[in-house]
């Protein structure tokens, strides 16, 4: 939260600044839903904390598309698919509030079990396209950029290797494997250990965003 403060404050005139910001708000929101979903705060308070985590990553996926699509500079074609991605994604907006994502949870063992809706590879797979397009243009980019620009990027991708992985993994795989959310956990840590400390990184030695 400390980044996405300092980001607004020196650079909320840039689009590709405002862009990372939300992610990073994305990224933290995910995080702490996951830290709030505690036995103490009773079955339904962690439902509701489940489902808005799953709501958060909708603003994940496209605000690191338009990231993309803006930063080091404007792509358009890029942008437009953004546009068509971003639109697809809207019915999850709606439906992660429906039994198609998840319908319950419980706590066993100090875990939380959230039993996984049909709808969640599909969504899964919406978001990793997501992620992985953005990541696929943001490398190309890099080859043609030099100096400063191409470390920049080459720091932000390295992180967002860590949020693909971690995300795919531990709130994809394995919950489509297993039929639960058990370790779900794992994934926001690992993921906001990457991002945050990579574009820390990249700010402090690259001048990420004319910061």
């Amino acid at each position: 939260m400390t980044l996405v403060v300092l980001i607004l404050l020196r650079t909320r005139a840039y689009p590709a600044r405002r862009n990372l910001s939300w992610y990073l708000v994305s990224i933290t929101v995910w995080t702490a839903c996951n830290a709030l979903a505690q036995p103490r705060f009773g079955e339904s308070f962690a439902l509701w904390i489940t489902r808005i985590s799953f709501f958060n990553a909708y603003f994940i996926g496209t605000s690191w598309l338009w990231f993309c699509a803006h930063f080091p500079q404007l792509s358009p074609r890029f942008r437009k698919l953004a546009i068509v991605l971003s639109l697809l994604g809207l019915p999850w907006l709606y439906l992660v509030w429906t039994p198609s994502i998840t319908n319950e949870v419980r706590f066993t063992d100090r875990w939380l079990e959230a039993p996984v809706g049909p709808y969640i590879p599909w969504y899964g797979l919406w978001l990793f396209v997501c992620l992985l397009v953005g990541i696929w243009h943001l490398a190309r980019k890099g080859k043609w950029v030099h100096g400063i620009a191409r470390m920049q990027i080459r720091y932000i991708l390295l992180g967002s290797y860590g949020l693909l992985a971690a995300g795919f993994i531990f709130d994809i795989l394995v919950p489509i494997v297993t039929q639960s959310t058990r370790h779900i956990f794992y994934g926001p840590l690992i993921a906001s250990v990457f991002v945050a400390t990579t574009t820390t990184i990249s700010i402090t030695r690259n001048r990420l965003l004319d910061i």
